[in-house]
């Protein structure tokens, strides 16, 4: 599994992103974020993944990716130890699911009912984000 990951090149309010991600618009909105720009003024370029598991939803390491480019005046390629890896995730939202369901008498699903409860995932890792960009 690779650890997180990504490139970032940024000029003024505009940037350019090749990360192995999962939700291309949260780093282009946490990109965005941290440079002072536009959502639409970031590009995404989405690479092949070695693996994700829900982990690369969350774009803290391409925030810190282009606070560094943006300060630098460069591109920056940002590659998270192993260890760092680790220890800088953070457990997804609580949640709850409750399931009901009924079958016909041929042993078909034949009713169902979800009802879940959650924090935003999202909302979630925009926090971490925005404390990522204030440091």
């Amino acid at each position: 599994m690779e650890p997180q990951n990504c490139t970032v090149a940024v000029t003024g309010r505009t940037a350019e992103v090749w990360a192995p991600c999962q939700s291309p618009t949260v780093v282009q909105a946490f990109v965005a974020d941290a440079i002072g720009g536009d959502p639409e003024e970031v590009v995404v370029h989405t690479t092949l993944s070695g693996g994700g598991f829900g982990r690369r939803v969350v774009a803290d390491f391409a925030t810190q990716a282009a606070l560094i480019a943006k300060q630098v005046g460069r591109p920056v390629k940002l590659i998270w130890s192993r260890e760092s890896d680790m220890t800088q995730g953070s457990y997804r939202p609580q949640s709850m699911v409750r399931m009901q369901g009924g079958l016909s008498a041929e042993g078909q699903l034949s009713a169902m009912s979800v009802h879940c409860i959650s924090q935003s995932g999202i909302a979630a890792s925009r926090t971490r984000g925005s404390n990522v960009a204030s440091r």
